[in-house]
C-alpha cells in the first residue's frame, strides 16, 4: 500500500526560517526542456518535443504532437500529417500537430499539415504559432490550421506537370498523386502569399486571412487550377500573371470577400468588397 506522508505546517515553517538564518538556498527545480527530435522515417510518436526536424518520409497518423520550438522539413523530405491512420477519404482524422514556433519547408520537400472536410470527416485542430515559410518546396498542403503569422510559398512545385513525383512514391497515401499546392479552411493571422509556383494545381478556399493575400506569377498544368475562392481577406487581395487565370473552376465556390482592394485576376466577379 502506498502511504502519503503529510509534514506538519509548523515543521515546514520552522525549516524555512532556519534555512534563511543559515543562508541555505532552497533550489526550485523546474521542468526539464523537451528534447529535440529528428525523424528519419516512419511515425512520429505522440508527445512533446523541443523542436522537430523531418529528414525522411514521416507521418502523424494519430495522437497529439506538440512542438515547443520549430518544425523544419529538410530538403527532399516529406511530412504526411494529413492522412488518417486508417487511410482513405472519409475515415478518421490524423493526429493534431501544435507548433509554438515556425514551420520551414526546404527545397524539394513536401508538407501535408491538417485535415478538413474536403478530405476527412471533420477538421483537425493543428496550429502554428509563428510563420509557415516554404522556398522551392515540392508541395505545401495545409488544411484546417491556425497560423499566428504569415504563410508564404515562394517558387517550387516540381514543374508544370501533373505527373506524380518520385518523392510521393515513398508515401502510399500520396503515391500516384501529382504535386500541388492547397490552402483550405485555415485561419491565417498575417499574410497568405503564393508566388512563382510551377505545379499541377493550386487552390485556396475558405481561408480567414488577417492581412493581405497575394497569388501572382503561378503557372499550373491543370486547366482547372487557380481556384482561389470563398476567402475572407481583411486587407487586400492581389492576383497577377497567373496561368490559368483565377477562376471558379469546378469548385462552385462563392467569391472572396475583401475588405481592401481586389487587384488583377482577383477583381470582380472573383472578389467582392462588402458594403459598409
Amino acid at each position: 500500500m502506498r502511504l502519503l506522508r503529510i509534514v506538519p505546517a509548523a515543521l515546514l515553517a520552522g525549516f524555512s526560517v532556519a534555512a534563511g538564518l543559515l543562508g541555505v538556498g532552497v533550489v526550485n527545480v523546474g521542468a526539464l526542456p523537451s528534447p529535440a527530435y529528428t525523424c528519419h522515417g516512419g511515425v512520429i510518436a505522440p508527445g512533446t518535443y523541443g523542436s522537430v526536424t523531418i529528414a525522411g518520409t514521416c507521418y502523424v497518423p494519430s495522437g497529439v504532437v506538440t512542438i515547443d520550438g520549430n518544425l523544419t522539413l529538410a530538403p527532399g523530405s516529406l511530412l504526411d500529417a494529413v492522412s488518417p491512420e486508417s487511410g482513405g477519404p472519409g475515415s478518421s482524422l490524423p493526429g493534431d500537430v501544435y507548433v509554438s514556433g515556425n514551420v520551414t519547408v526546404g527545397q524539394g520537400a513536401a508538407l501535408g499539415l491538417g485535415c478538413s472536410p474536403s478530405i476527412c470527416e471533420d477538421s483537425t485542430n493543428d496550429s502554428v504559432g509563428g510563420n509557415l515559410t516554404a522556398v522551392n518546396a515540392l508541395a505545401v498542403i495545409v488544411h484546417g490550421v491556425t497560423i499566428g503569422g504569415n504563410a508564404t510559398v515562394t517558387g517550387g512545385g516540381g514543374g508544370v506537370t501533373c505527373d506524380s513525383p518520385p518523392l510521393f512514391d515513398t508515401d502510399p497515401n500520396l503515391s500516384g498523386s501529382p504535386a500541388y499546392g492547397d490552402f483550405e479552411n485555415n485561419t491565417i493571422r498575417g499574410n497568405l502569399t503564393v508566388l512563382d509556383l510551377q505545379s499541377c494545381w493550386l487552390g485556396a478556399l475558405r481561408n480567414q486571412v488577417g492581412g493581405n493575400a497575394n497569388f501572382s506569377d503561378n503557372t499550373l498544368a491543370d486547366p482547372d487550377a487557380n481556384e482561389l475562392l470563398d476567402n475572407d481577406v481583411t486587407q487586400n487581395m492581389v492576383c497577377l500573371n497567373d496561368s490559368p487565370a483565377v477562376q471558379v473552376g469546378d469548385s462552385g465556390a462563392p467569391p472572396n470577400v475583401v475588405d481592401g482592394f481586389a487587384v488583377g485576376q482577383c477583381a470582380a466577379p472573383i472578389s467582392v468588397k462588402p458594403k459598409m
